[in-house]
């Protein structure tokens, strides 16, 4: 089955409601073991939830999740790198600030370290795509590789993106709402990266 890519979508329903109560059931479980955060942030606690194929990483205060990323472990011709699935923001907890900045250092401190190399969602939200320009940004000032995966030729191809100019030039390559759209992404790594095709 062919794997989606950037393509822009609408904001994501109230349907996400499943996926909060399932890491709101993972977090109890955790904290009935060990109730000290793996780190804190603002404030707030920060736990680290699953196993080595699927995790989320969960911003908590004073018994509520005010923020979570769900991560996984993919495969993109023979190169193994993680991707954000879902990122999921309490209403109150934007309003308040409370987890201002939360996204980039989930994305930068914890998620790239941890798989050397992180590929775009599957489908994006004109949030998800703000996010990633910014990452991409920040990650040619870190000096990190940026870089095109292109699914629509034959061979794939990956290249290697220099400046934040090519980014722009390949703006409509990247994302849209085309069917084309499934099968390109932005791809951004600590390492130097090749492709086996």
């Amino acid at each position: 089955m062919e794997q989606k890519a950037m393509r822009v979508i609408s904001p994501l329903s109230e349907d996400v409601n499943g996926y909060v109560a399932y890491v709101k059931t993972l977090l109890e479980r955790k904290l009935k073991t060990n109730k000290s955060p793996d780190s804190t942030y603002q404030g707030a606690n920060v736990y680290h939830l699953g196993d080595k194929q699927n995790g989320y990483v969960v911003l908590e205060q004073s018994g509520e999740i005010l923020y979570f990323v769900r991560h996984e472990l993919i495969k993109h011709n023979k190169l193994q790198v993680g991707r954000q699935v879902l990122v999921w923001r309490n209403k109150e907890a934007y309003k308040s600030g409370a987890s201002a900045g939360f996204a980039s250092k989930v994305f930068f401190d914890y998620l790239l370290p941890k798989y050397k190399a992180l590929i775009a969602d599957k489908e994006q939200t004109r949030d998800g795509k703000q996010f990633w320009e910014y990452a991409i940004r920040s990650a040619f000032q870190r000096n990190d590789f940026v870089y095109f995966l292109n699914r629509r030729s034959t061979p794939n191809s990956l290249t290697r993106l220099i400046s934040y100019q090519e980014v722009l030039d390949r703006t409509d390559e990247l994302w849209g709402i085309e069917e084309g759209h499934l099968r390109t992404f932005a791809v951004i790594s600590e390492l130097p990266l090749k492709i086996k095709t």
